[in-house]
């Protein structure tokens, strides 16, 4: 089976993982932050709206967890790939 795959393809979709990761990043703060009740919000609705916006936040971590841990895996591809073309092509 022979290696296709380009260390710039690899890189190209490690620096969309990171920018996918950041964006998330960036929606799971606005949410903690912004979207909190204020003080005198104290009845059952306020209660509810909190526990909706806590577990959005919570669905939001998940997926960047899940995608800094491909994101490594990504990047061990890239090495290998790059290991194996200069072995292939010791001059390049």
């Amino acid at each position: 089976m022979g290696m296709n795959t380009s260390v710039s393809a690899i890189q190209d979709m490690e620096k969309t993982l990171a920018d996918t990761i950041k964006s998330l990043d960036t929606l799971g703060g606005k949410i903690s932050t912004n979207f909190r009740a204020s003080d005198g919000w104290n009845d059952q609705q306020s209660a509810a709206y909190n526990m909706v916006m806590q577990k959005i936040a919570r669905l939001v971590k998940s997926p960047i967890d899940d995608l800094k841990k491909e994101k490594q895996k990504l990047k061990k591809l890239e090495d290998t790939v790059s290991r194996y073309q200069r072995l292939k092509n010791p001059g390049i």
